[in-house]
């Protein structure tokens, strides 16, 4: 079921969450799954405020479609912290996300795949990160019109990956190889802190915002 304007908690251009009222007067009575869609708007420039809009507890099936959200700016911290209701791949190509904020998918585990808009400068910050910590579902990290069998491959652009950004992140069967472009200069400590990663290849010469962790592993 997609689910209509007046079931979203919208505030101007912010799109906060699903209304809780809209969730139980539609959840259905015998207990079953509640499959759901959200397609964002145009006129929505950004994702969530923190207060876990998105965060719909267990007996949902959450998919987001970002295919009309071209003036989607921003995904704010913990838009969607700990949803594990969201499923499927995140595909972000086509708006113009420039930052993820901290913690904006920490904990979905039903993630299987992410697509990163090719604006997008900022995976958390220089001081907080953990944006896909714990999606412990992750496949691939791919980028709009990049390479579309990439298991990980990151915005030209990108210029920032805050501390635990992938943490715990991707699935320990399938170790992924990664690949930091030149353009990013901060990268936080334990950024990549999991098993799901095989090596690392660093593209920027000068590492001075380069956390002195940055690339801790599991095993130290």
């Amino acid at each position: 079921m997609v689910v209509p304007e007046a079931g979203l908690e919208i505030s101007g251009s912010i799109l906060k969450g699903i209304s809780q009222d809209w969730l139980n007067a539609n959840k259905p009575a015998d207990g079953s799954t509640f499959y759901i869609k959200v397609e964002v708007s145009e006129s929505i420039t950004e994702l969530g405020d923190g207060y876990g809009g998105f965060r719909l507890g267990t007996g949902y099936d959450l998919q987001m479609d970002f295919s009309q959200a071209s003036k989607l700016k921003e995904i704010n911290n913990q838009a969607f912290m700990y949803a594990t209701a969201l499923r499927g791949e995140l595909d972000l190509s086509g708006t113009q996300v420039s930052v993820i904020g901290k913690s904006a998918f920490n904990g979905c585990t039903g993630l299987t795949g992410v697509i990163l808009p090719e604006t997008l400068k900022a995976l958390g910050s220089d001081s907080s990160g953990s944006v896909f910590r714990g999606c412990t579902g992750l496949q691939y990290v791919r980028t709009e019109n990049g390479d579309p069998n990439a298991l990980f491959e990151l915005p030209s652009g990108l210029e920032i990956i805050g501390r635990q950004c992938f943490a715990e992140a991707f699935s320990e069967d399938s170790p992924i190889d990664i690949v930091i472009p030149q353009s990013v200069t901060t990268v936080g400590n334990e950024a990549f802190d999991t098993e799901g990663i095989r090596y690392i290849v660093v593209q920027c010469t000068d590492l001075t915002n380069y956390g002195s962790d940055a690339f801790r592993s599991p095993d130290s």
